[in-house]
């Protein structure tokens, strides 16, 4: 189930190299451990819901962490007063829109800086990087021969 897949990536953001993914999300590396202090903050407050019964959801943590009190995700009424709203929303939108494709195990196209914070998710989060593009050239594609 998606929803359980986006619930352990919330869950284990705590577990992220801060200092690659701060560099990869625009920070100076002075801003690593408030960063690290945020993600920890959204791991906790996922256990919490979760303990409750109730999924993590890409619009609670937006609600929770991004978006202005009492307002709705959809409206985009950001509210940049929280601790590293813009680089959240960065980590849940990119969570968000690749997993289908690792519910399917498929790869994901994402532009660099979306794939080097991939690599800093890694598979604590459940996002999988296929590295630069590259494949097995001997394994044939669906559809196709073998590459020779």
């Amino acid at each position: 189930m998606l929803s359980t897949e986006y619930t352990r990536f919330a869950q284990n953001l705590h577990l992220l190299d801060a200092d690659v993914l701060a560099s990869s999300l625009g920070l100076e590396p002075l801003e690593a451990p408030m960063l690290a202090a945020t993600l920890r903050e959204v791991a906790r407050w996922s256990f919490d819901l979760a303990a409750e019964g109730k999924p993590v959801l890409r619009e609670e943590l937006f609600r929770k962490f991004v978006v202005a009190d009492g307002t709705e995700p959809a409206d985009g009424n950001y509210d940049r007063s929280k601790p590293m709203s813009a680089q959240l929303k960065q980590l849940f939108d990119l969570k968000y829109n690749v997993k289908l494709a690792d519910s399917v195990g498929a790869f994901a196209l994402t532009p660099l800086p979306a794939r080097v914070a991939a690599v800093a998710l890694g598979s604590a989060s459940g996002i999988r990087y296929g590295g630069r593009g590259t494949r097995d050239h001997s394994t044939p594609r669906a559809g196709r021969g073998t590459r020779r």
